[in-house]
């Protein structure tokens, strides 16, 4: 994959698809490469089968001769256990970094374990309910549904249990990876049978963002993403949990970075993700920055 070769060609600005990327990859030596990558749909699918035993092979290969890489995730810290920390196995302590729940949880894995290193701001829990309600209602605006389709119970289950509440039985235009999830840095509806959702979908997204609640609540300061097949309202956004977690990574400047995304979310890793970084104008530093959809 990679040659344990040193180092000699560098560059200033990104390389331009895969045939420019690979001639500078195989020049650096596992040891020089710092990845920062997001996780679903570059590096795992939600699947059964989320990390193929080749790909778990080779990235353990390399985390054995000395790369580091930061998972950097709008998905929960359940969902990197469950698709990639558990596939993945044993690694090296200090070569993984977690950055999850868009950017407001970050985390190092030390001999097995996933540590905390810091956090951001959550959504309070008055927002997060209100979020909720919000869902609900575009689901029934959109599917003509009268009265609440998750009860008082539930959303209070939701709210306290951070679990994902599956949508797939409210439409027959909904499937398996159709669901809400509501975390304390992030409220997410995904649909994600398709990389573009259809028109039901669009139109539950539409409710959504045009609710007067949620309106309210992004002019609170929170963030939001509207991708082709999900919407997420969050607090941090992955730059900004990756230019935490680089803190901790001496030196930056020695290092080959490679970013790699493949969503809407993943924009603000791969124009600058050491945008607040002591070492973003190191002369050292080669900028490897591209679409996973360009690599293939």
């Amino acid at each position: 994959m990679l040659e344990d070769r040193a180092s000699t060609s560098r560059t200033e600005r990104p390389p331009q698809g895969w045939s420019d990327l690979q001639k500078h990859l195989a020049v650096t030596r596992p040891s020089d490469l710092l990845v920062v990558s997001d996780m679903t749909g570059t590096l795992v699918t939600q699947t059964a089968d989320s990390l193929l035993p080749k790909t778990r092979d080779a990235q353990r290969a390399l985390f054995e001769k000395g790369m580091k890489l930061i998972l950097a995730t709008a998905d929960s810290g359940h969902s990197v256990e469950t698709f990639y920390l558990k596939p993945l196995g044993p690694v090296p302590s200090n070569a993984l970094y977690v950055v999850h729940s868009v950017g407001a949880w970050r985390g190092v894995v030390r001999e097995g374990e996933l540590v905390p290193l810091s956090r951001g701001r959550e959504i309070s829990y008055e927002d997060r309910g209100a979020l909720l309600a919000a869902m609900d209602r575009a689901l029934g605006d959109t599917l003509k549904h009268r009265g609440a389709f998750f009860s008082k119970r539930v959303r209070a289950e939701l709210l306290d249990t951070h679990a994902r509440a599956p949508l797939k039985a409210l439409s027959a235009e909904f499937g398996d990876q159709s669901f809400i999830e509501i975390l304390p840095s992030k409220a997410a509806i995904f649909f994600l049978e398709q990389k573009i959702a259809g028109p039901t979908q669009q139109a539950v997204f539409d409710a959504y963002v045009e609710d007067l609640e949620v309106q309210r609540i992004i002019r609170n300061g929170y963030k939001m993403i509207r991708g082709g097949n999900y919407v997420d309202i969050f607090t941090c956004s992955k730059e900004e949990g990756v230019a935490a977690v680089m803190k901790n990574l001496a030196p930056i400047s020695q290092k080959t970075l490679l970013v790699l995304g493949d969503s809407e979310n993943d924009l603000g890793i791969l124009r600058d993700p050491l945008k607040a970084s002591k070492h973003r104008h190191s002369p050292r530093l080669t900028w490897l920055i591209c679409c996973l959809s360009k690599l293939a």
